[in-house]
């Protein structure tokens, strides 16, 4: 994820709400990122957004991502379908291009 559009989405969030960042605006932009939330905690901790051991706690603290997001209407499965039709072709195409020398030139 890069840190320019994530620590940009990350701030709109956090400016737009009035108690701060909430796992929440977290499994949200997980699903918009189209990555694991424990990536997405694990690489705001590395831009220093949120603490250090954040994941760490929340695994302690018995956090289940599933369950937040069915809560959230965030649906796992329907986004990793998507993904797979729409990306399918374009990964075909890239790994022939990369088989052929010069990336098929």
């Amino acid at each position: 994820m890069p840190a320019s559009g994530l620590n940009r989405r990350f701030t709109e969030m956090h400016r737009s709400s009035e108690r701060g960042i909430a796992l929440a605006h977290v499994c949200a932009l997980a699903d918009l990122y189209q990555v694991s939330v424990q990536a997405l905690v694990l690489r705001l901790e590395e831009l220093r957004r949120l603490p250090n051991g954040t994941w760490a706690r929340l695994e302690e603290e018995g956090f289940k991502v599933r369950s937040a997001q069915q809560v959230l209407g965030i649906d796992a499965k329907e986004a990793r379908s998507r993904f797979n039709a729409e990306e399918d072709d374009t990964y075909k195409n890239l790994e022939l291009n990369l088989a052929s020398p010069l990336g098929g030139r």
